[in-house]
C-alpha cells in the first residue's frame, strides 16, 4: 500500500462506523479471523491441496469455514459502512461507492457459498458411498480367506450400503475364483494330455527307429549273401 493511500485511509477513519460504537472493532476482528483462516487454507495448499479421503469432512469444513468467515467479514464491513458519518473527509459519493462495492462482494461470496455447499453435499454423498463400497469389498475379499471377526461382522450389520457391497462382491469374487479354478483344472488336464501325447509319440518314434535298425541289419545280411567268393584265384 502506498504512503498516499495509507494517509487517505487514516483520514477516513474518524468517519468510519462512528454511529455504532462496536462496528469498527467488529470489522477489524472479522478481518483478523479472515486473514487467519486464509492462512489455514494456504497451509493446506502448500501440502498439496488434495482432500484427504480418510477424513474428508475436516478438509471440506476448512473451506466452509473460510467462506463463512469471509461472508461475516463482508457483513461487518457493510454494517460499519452503513454506520459511517459523511463529513468533510468522507463524501457521500465515496460512501455510496463503498456501499455498492461491498454489497457486490457480499453477493459474489453468497453465490460462491451456495455453489460450494451444493458441491460439498454431492462430494460427501459420493465419498460416503465410496467408503462404504470400499469397506464391503475389502471384507468380501477377506471373507474368502478366513471367517470375519465379530467386529467386522458388526461393521457390516450397522451399514446397509456396505453390507450390500459385501454380498454383491463376495458372490462376484467367488464366481471369479471358481472360474479361475476351473480354467486352471482345464489347463492342467490339457497339459497332461499334451505330455501323454508327446510321450506316446516319442515311444512310437523309438519303435519306428528300432524297426528301421532291424530292417537295416536284415538288409545288410541279405546283401552279404549276394556276394560269391571264388575258392581259388
Amino acid at each position: 500500500m502506498s504512503n498516499t493511500f495509507e494517509l487517505a485511509n487514516d483520514s477516513w477513519e474518524p468517519y468510519l462506523g462512528t454511529r455504532s460504537g462496536n462496528s469498527v472493532a467488529d470489522a477489524k476482528n472479522d478481518w483478523n479471523r479472515t486473514y487467519s483462516v486464509r492462512g489455514d487454507i494456504r497451509a493446506k495448499l502448500e501440502k498439496g491441496g488434495n482432500i484427504e479421503t480418510t477424513d474428508p469432512i475436516k478438509d471440506l469444513e476448512l473451506i466452509s469455514a473460510a467462506i463463512i468467515q469471509t461472508r461475516k467479514y463482508t457483513d461487518s464491513m457493510i454494517y460499519m459502512i452503513q454506520n459511517n458519518t459523511v463529513g468533510a473527509g468522507l463524501s457521500q459519493d465515496l460512501q455510496n461507492g463503498w456501499t455498492t462495492a461491498w454489497n457486490g462482494y457480499r453477493s459474489q461470496i453468497g453465490l460462491s457459498e451456495t455453489t460450494y455447499n451444493s458441491w460439498k453435499g454431492n462430494a460427501l454423498t459420493f465419498l460416503k458411498s465410496y467408503k462404504n463400497t470400499e469397506l464391503g469389498t475389502r471384507l468380501a475379499v477377506i471373507s474368502l480367506g478366513r471367517d470375519l471377526t465379530s467386529e467386522e461382522q458388526s461393521s457390516l450389520s450397522a451399514n446397509t450400503e456396505a453390507k450390500l457391497a459385501f454380498d454383491t462382491n463376495r458372490i462376484t469374487l467367488k464366481d471369479q475364483i471358481d472360474n479361475a479354478k476351473l480354467s486352471l483344472e482345464q489347463a492342467d488336464k490339457a497339459y497332461k494330455t499334451s505330455v501323454e501325447l508327446r510321450d506316446a509319440t516319442l515311444d512310437q518314434l523309438d519303435a519306428n527307429k528300432r524297426n528301421s535298425e532291424i530292417a537295416l541289419d536284415q538288409a545288410r545280411r541279405d546283401y552279404s549273401k549276394l556276394t560269391i567268393s571264388a575258392p581259388i584265384e
